[in-house]
């Protein structure tokens, strides 16, 4: 609808407090196991994301899918050079750092944290049903691509995610000419793609350098066409229950749903309907779906509560559901929305208009040193038996390959109903080892292709779908599969996600398909949305209360468009990283302690003879180390007249020094500037007494942690 370029100070001030609470676009963050994309979304929010008892134990590595909320703020004398960002859950603004004057809200933004690891595959390919737009997170001392990095670039082909840019982590352990022949492997790498134009910010997420020209990066993000006039849909891709044990019966409340709201408008209050629901199995192992409806009691976005939810961001919904139907992410992959509109559901079989990529990742033993690495092999064709792992919007169902017909075509039994409406992209794997064993586990997965929902209409006419075909009719099959599968072989040997030629026809063949779908049905919403014209401007002018506005519209609305950042070169960030870097590293000689001294004491007794020592040289009372090494590793001991810790059980150089290594981390290590010039700083509050680690170089400042019995060391297990 078209907007007047001037508002009233009271429209004005409602758009901003739009901007505040709404978030506007969700962004996921995508790349290999441990390139840093906690640390960045912890450096941009300063949320940690691994929020999980599994996710605490594993050494902070993330295993679920992680959220966050931030806000950009920009000043209106300074757009290029003061731009900051804070946690959602901040209301007031902050102040510009060059003018002392108020900072505006820019953009509300919306992140989503996906595992790294390739056993994890099918629950980063869950996060990108809710992804606009993504960043892809390359570390600089690695080479490119690493296995997940291709197999996350090609999950965002899949999905059709162009809006992307690469972020070039851990500079700071690099020097200038390892940073810019990673960034050759990185061109090299996208090369082909729709990644090619991506730009590429070198920054260290750790020390938060570079970080103003990530914010830029992130004010640049195009975000997508919102239909906030449409029924709503919202996509699940969690649930849980929120009554903790021993709650009273007045005390309990309805389950949560948390997703992605892609169209239309959610207020406190709306029912709403779920499909496929709830899924019975019948006596005949067949299995029938139920539809659950429900009422909206309470919206949340992050820690702030709404009264509605505009497309655009990630969302949490209070139901009236039972929460045992929510627990567990009972709900993840159910599609969410107003009564009657919801896409059909699928109850055994789904036909698929599929492309399969030339090369996949897969793991590979070698027979020298016997350890498993990852390569790129070619992909196989799909088969009629195969197993296969679908993902469309949250869901995650398996399916087995009934029929495949040449061009693309394919008729695949479910194992369980699936919601999806005609043209919805789907992601298709398949078990890397191919063992029967693993059809139930998401550990041997990987992505071979993408697909899209058709209608069995759009089937060639004449060609049997029920799988019985004869031997004729499938060797004949194979026979005009063979030059495609020649092709496939001669796949250039870049680490690029390229399609073939004929692949590229296909895509272009249901490219036009989708195409007429949607002028088919522009002239219908164009009509829909006009007759809602009068009525919304009515209802606008009778309550002033303009929630109809999408917060992407905001700063148009008010006036005050935000100035056009424009990102500098790659030299232009590097040339300033290293300038930073100059300045603000300073190198220090490295803690040096002697090897750790053990030996027998009778028979079942073993002593450390340099404690003491050692506990001098880390500047730390010699009983707060002997306390801490006794509780970390659940043993008992004594100290001798010669200052020696006496233990009563069997104790190796080999299991001290993980114990001394968490030591220096959690007591002696500055977390700002990673140094361990330290002195401990005894202070009183509320009549008791606390003791700071207070950093020499920085000054920085943190409370001492307590030491707890069985403290989980550096490379060791809770016993």
């Amino acid at each position: 609808m078209p907007t007047s370029s001037h508002s009233t100070p009271a429209e004005t001030t409602l758009c901003e407090k739009e901007a505040l609470l709404l978030p506007s676009i969700s962004i996921g963050i995508c790349g290999h196991v441990a390139h840093g994309k906690s640390t960045l979304i912890k450096s941009l929010t300063g949320v940690r994301t691994q929020k999980h008892s599994k996710e605490k134990l594993n050494n902070g590595s993330t295993i679920k899918l992680g959220y966050a909320n931030a806000k950009l703020w920009q000043c209106d004398e300074h757009p290029d050079e003061s731009t900051t960002s804070t946690a959602s859950t901040v209301k007031s603004a902050p102040d510009c750092a060059l003018c002392d004057g108020a900072m505006r809200c820019v953009r509300h933004v919306s992140f989503v944290d996906c595992p790294g690891h390739s056993v994890l595959m099918t629950r980063m390919l869950s996060g990108a049903s809710a992804m606009d737009a993504a960043i892809v997170v390359i570390a600089a001392n690695l080479p490119c691509p690493q296995p997940q990095t291709f197999e996350h670039v090609a999950a965002l082909q899949a999905l059709g995610i162009s809006n992307v840019f690469v972020v070039q982590n851990k500079v700071d352990l690099v020097d200038e000419a390892a940073a810019r022949e990673n960034l050759l492997q990185i061109r090299s790498f996208l090369k082909g793609t729709l990644l090619e134009d991506a730009p590429v910010v070198p920054m260290s997420a750790q020390r938060g350098w570079n970080l103003a020209y990530l914010l830029q990066a992130l004010l640049l993000l195009r975000e997508p066409k919102r239909h906030a006039l449409m029924p709503a849909r919202i996509t699940v891709i969690r649930s849980f229950c929120v009554n903790k044990c021993g709650c009273t019966p007045e005390e309990l409340r309805g389950g949560v749903a948390g997703g992605i709201l892609v169209q239309g408008t959610v207020r406190v209050g709306d029912q709403l309907d779920i499909v496929p629901g709830l899924l019975i199995r019948q006596p005949d192992q067949s299995i029938v779906c139920k539809p659950l409806s429900t009422t909206v009691l309470s919206i949340f976005s992050d820690q702030t509560e709404l009264d509605h939810a505009m497309p655009g961001g990630l969302y949490g919904l209070g139901l009236t559901l039972d929460s045992t139907l929510t627990k567990d992410d009972r709900l993840a992959g159910q599609v969410m929305g107003a009564p009657g509109t919801l896409p059909p559901v699928h109850a055994r079989y789904l036909y698929i208009v599929f492309t399969l990529f030339p090369r996949i990742a897969v793991d590979v033993r070698s027979t020298t040193d016997g350890h498993t690495h990852k390569m790129l092999s070619r992909n196989r064709p799909l088969e009629s038996g195969q197993r296969l792992l679908l993902n469309t919007g949250g869901a995650t169902e398996y399916a087995r390959v009934v029929a495949v017909q040449p061009g693309g075509f394919a008729k695949l039994e479910l194992q369980k109903p699936l919601a999806a409406a005609t043209g919805d992209r789907v992601c298709l794997s398949r078990c890397a080892t191919g063992q029967q064993q693993q059809q139930q586990q998401q550990s041997g997965w990987r992505l071979i292709g993408s697909a899209f929902v058709s209608d069995p209409n759009s089937f060639s006419s004449g060609v049997d779908l029920s799988g019985k075909k004869k031997k004729k009719q499938q060797k004949q099959v194979n026979t005009e599969q063979a030059p495609e599968n020649q092709h496939d072989r001669e796949v250039s040997s870049n680490d690029r996600v390229v399609l073939s030629h004929d692949e590229h026809e296909r895509e272009a063949s249901c490219h036009c398909d989708e195409h007429e779908r949607k002028a088919s049905c522009h002239c219908d919403e164009h009509e829909r949305e006009a007759s809602c014209h009068c009525d919304e401007h009515e209802r606008k002018a009778s309550c002033h209360s303009n929630e109809q506005v999408s917060p992407t519209a905001v700063s148009q609305q008010s006036g005050e468009e935000p100035a056009l950042l424009s990102l500098p070169s790659y030299e232009c960030m590097l040339a300033s990283l290293l300038s930073t870097q100059k300045t603000k590293m300073v190198v220090r000689p490295r803690l040096r302690l002697p090897p750790v001294e053990v030996f027998r004491v009778g028979s079942r007794k073993f002593a450390w003879a340099n404690v003491g020592l050692i506990a001098s040289l880390l500047h730390r009372d010699v009983q707060h180390l002997i306390q801490f090494v006794l509780c970390a590793l659940s043993a008992d001991g004594t100290v001798n007249a010669q200052h020696q810790l006496i233990f009563r059980a069997r104790v190796t150089e080999k299991m001290l020094y993980p114990v001394l290594k968490r030591y220096i981390v959690d007591h002696l290590r500055c977390m700002a500037c990673n140094q361990t010039n330290t002195v401990l700083k005894r202070e009183v509050e509320s009549a008791r007494s606390v003791c700071y680690i207070v950093c020499s170089d920085c000054g920085a400042m943190r409370q001492q942690p307590a030491i707890v019995k069985g403290y989980r060391a550096v490379g060791r297990r809770r016993q």
